[in-house]
């Protein structure tokens, strides 16, 4: 088995992404071990002239939101129950298929912890075209040079024509 083919085995193995999705607001209760998810986005309808530029530029819609992703570590807790740090690259990917956004960021899983939540806020969204777009999850170990594909998230924009008062 080739040295990548060990890498991907071993981030599947460890970490399993299990959902993810766009929300206005979520809250993490610590104590409980619990998450409350508030105004679910799963498609956004903006208006015709957002979409008029002529030019093939990106334009930035401003909209709160957060991506709020869960993890679980995969082995039960009596086989491993070590910490498990790894990287998340999130990349938003437009309906042409182009990448419009990318951020990597650390994933931990605490000692003992069977499940590692993710939250990411941001005030705005890049927008190219109307259609489906896509946030592609993947996960790489700090020992493995190549991220592995866990998951997507999709989100659908429309464009609408704006109604008169």
């Amino acid at each position: 088995m080739s040295k990548k083919n060990k890498e991907t085995n071993k981030n599947s193995r460890q970490i399993q992404f299990v959902w993810g999705l766009l929300c206005k607001l979520s809250s993490i209760d610590q104590e409980k071990n619990n998450i409350s998810l508030f105004n679910v986005i799963d498609q956004l309808n903006l208006p015709k002239k957002v979409f008029s530029n002529e030019s093939e530029d990106q334009e930035s819609v401003s909209i709160n939101h957060e991506l709020v992703m869960v993890f679980r570590r995969v082995l039960p807790l009596h086989v491993s129950n070590q910490k498990i740090q790894a990287d998340c690259k999130i990349t938003l990917i437009d309906p042409k298929g182009e990448e419009l956004q990318e951020v990597v960021i650390p994933l931990v899983f605490k000692e003992k912890s069977r499940r590692s939540r993710m939250r990411i806020r941001t005030n705005g969204i890049l927008i190219s075209s109307p259609g489906s777009y896509v946030y592609k999850i993947e996960v790489r170990n700090p020992d493995a040079d190549n991220f592995h594909k866990m998951g997507e998230i999709p989100l659908e924009v429309l464009s609408v024509q704006e109604q008169d008062s």
